[in-house]
């Protein structure tokens, strides 16, 4: 019996190569999908299913352009000044913004410093009615117990109702 490599051949281990016709013999159909592939395709599906096309459009204008050599009677910028001229009216336009946001929120750095000075200050400032460590333990779990129930209590109430 002679091996050979055809479709419904012998081949030397014995065994039969099933015959390669129609689909079969161009796709597989035992090809698993990435979960990625399975999801982009729900997404595909769905966007169809409202009427939308497949693929959704990009944002950015300069995406739907794309780069080209092409000729164009009416290209945006007809020089290389005309379009460096375009980007500084724009990276302009940007940098304005900024400056006008970052300035309404600045903290100079003296201010910063005062601020500093007199947070410590506060921080070190203790009451001297307290004569030992112990006190002033009591007063600050007092003080929890306070915050807690103020903060807490418009619960407790609605429970109570």
């Amino acid at each position: 019996m002679a091996a050979t490599m055809y479709p419904g051949e012998p081949i030397p281990n014995g065994g039969f190569l099933p015959p390669k016709t129609g689909a079969s013999a161009t796709q597989s159909p035992n090809l698993k999908k990435t979960l990625s592939q399975v999801k982009a395709e729900k997404k595909r599906q769905a966007r169809i299913a409202v009427g939308l096309p497949p693929e959704g459009l990009p944002i950015n204008e300069r995406d739907i352009m794309g780069p080209t050599l092409a000729y164009s009677n009416e290209p945006m910028n007809y020089t290389r000044s005309a379009l460096q001229e375009a980007r500084h009216v724009a990276d302009y336009s940007d940098l304005e913004k900024q400056y006008h946001r970052s300035k309404s929120t600045f903290v100079g750095a003296a201010s910063r410093l005062l601020s500093r000075e007199d947070s410590y200050f506060l921080y070190r400032d203790v009451d001297v009615s307290y004569n030992s460590r112990q006190g002033l333990l009591e007063d600050s779990r007092k003080m929890n117990v306070h915050d807690l129930h103020h903060k807490w209590q418009h619960r407790l109430d609605a429970k109570t109702k």
